[in-house]
């Protein structure tokens, strides 16, 4: 891991870990992180509840490099965008140590390794 990855893992410690924990970098639940939009409601689309509106569960950030666009909707084109949008306030160094963590937690090798790929045709019937 590069210097400014492992500055960007005291970052994610700070300010990302509390909801973003465990091995799967999830902690499973529903926050609320962005302005309620009322075309948008979240979990509130599903149980109706007012305290429900504009929560959205903590994806994983496994291999979160790879997996834009980004937020339930995909309006985060970018992963800077992604992080800019939580309600934490990071500096620009803070902001680039942090995507060298989460592009860290990207497994290329693994992703472009054909032996995990799906097989080129379906498996033969018994």
């Amino acid at each position: 891991m590069s210097s400014e990855a492992k500055a960007g893992k005291a970052v994610f410690g700070r300010v990302c870990a509390s909801c973003h924990a465990g091995p799967q970098f999830t902690d499973g639940r529903f926050h609320t992180i962005l302005p309620v939009n009322a075309a948008d409601r979240g979990l509130a689309e599903v149980t109706g509840k007012a305290e429900d509106e504009g929560r959205f569960r903590t994806p994983t950030l496994r291999n979160v490099a790879a997996t834009g666009p980004w937020f339930h909707d995909g309006s985060a084109r970018t992963l800077r965008q992604a992080v800019t949008r939580h309600p934490v306030t990071l500096d620009a160094s803070e902001t680039d140590q942090l995507l060298a963590y989460l592009e860290a937690l990207t497994d290329r090798g693994f992703m472009e390794n054909s032996a995990f790929a799906y097989p080129d045709r379906p498996c033969a019937k018994d």
